[in-house]
């Protein structure tokens, strides 16, 4: 009994495995099939929303993003349909203004099908090397198995190469492990690792390019699904996209402020806010400061200073 049991596990395991091989034409949840003569099949992702929290709420986008995700057939779908529903459960400006890298970010090159599997959780803990060899033996710990773009699945980056784009998740490396590389060592360990997925392409094909700029993409759902890491995320992508952390800490302001953010019905029309005027009071005291503190960086007359979501405050919740 038990040898039959081991060879019916022993015929579903290569089953699984010959099925999982080639590509997907969805975005979804992968279910193993029962049976060795059944197809895996692609499902829905979970709802993220909560029907017990009180907080969740319609999001702002005025999308429905109460039932399941998916599947979805483009990147761009999948990753705007988790800023909505992100945004029904609990909305707020940093996310608001994610809606702009969102879409200016993941290649359009790569957005339709073929997608491929994703390892859940692409970490160090999970890749088992031969001790003697230094060869990848095995990747443990499959639990929620899912089709996913190529720049988030067999293409990106290993997590421990991408670590300084998640701020909060770095700044916790660094207090815990005696070793943790710097961020130079860190961008050119992502060269060596495009170079090399380059290399292990075939004749033919260079697929280190999908590779090269796919931790952009992977902060981007970071940023999307994990309130602690927020925050910092959205700070680097602005820096990033824009090229200044004091406009992007400008706009989470502004945005803060903003009828469309508001979800204000009148008809639309442009109001400026100025963050400079509205805080006027704080500039006449930072004026009458001492000399020493105005040689030390308080505001003279008419310059422009940081708003004070410098880098940045996290912002209240809508």
């Amino acid at each position: 009994m038990a040898g039959r049991m081991s060879g019916r596990s022993s015929r579903l395991r290569k089953s699984w495995s010959s099925s999982l091989r080639s590509s997907f034409s969805q975005i979804g949840c992968v279910e193993l099939p029962a049976s060795p003569s059944e197809p895996h099949r692609i499902v829905p992702f979970p709802s993220l929303l909560d029907p017990s929290d009180p907080d969740a709420h319609p999001s702002n986008s005025g999308e429905d993003s109460g039932d399941d995700l998916g599947p979805f057939t483009s990147t761009h779908a999948y990753l705007s349909a988790l800023l909505a529903a992100t945004r029904a459960r609990r909305d707020d400006s940093p996310l608001a203004l994610l809606q702009l890298p969102l879409s200016a970010l993941p290649s359009r090159t790569y957005d339709r099908a073929p997608f491929t599997l994703g390892h859940p959780d692409f970490d160090a803990q999970n890749v088992l090397f031969d001790a003697r060899t230094g060869a990848v033996r095995a990747l443990v710990d499959w639990d929620g198995l899912a089709a996913v773009p190529r720049e988030l699945g067999a293409l990106t980056y290993p997590m421990w190469l991408t670590v300084d784009w998640d701020p909060f998740a770095y700044a916790g490396y660094r207090a815990h492990q005696a070793h943790c590389d710097d961020e130079e060592t860190l961008r050119a360990l992502r060269r060596i690792y495009a170079e090399a997925v380059d290399r292990a392409s075939g004749e033919g094909r260079r697929w280190g390019r999908v590779t090269r700029n796919s931790h952009l993409v992977s902060t981007l759902e970071i940023g999307l699904t994990n309130e602690l890491s927020r925050m910092e995320v959205v700070y680097r992508l602005g820096k990033y996209v824009f090229g200044s952390g004091t406009l992007v800490c400008e706009m989470l302001e502004g945005i803060e402020h903003c009828a469309w953010y508001n979800g204000r019905k009148d008809v639309a029309e442009v109001v400026e806010w100025d963050w400079y005027k509205e805080h006027e009071q704080e500039h006449k005291a930072n004026e009458n400061d001492s000399e020493d503190d105005c040689e030390a960086g308080s505001a003279s007359h008419g310059e422009r200073t940081s708003p004070p979501h410098s880098r940045c405050e996290q912002p209240k919740q809508s």
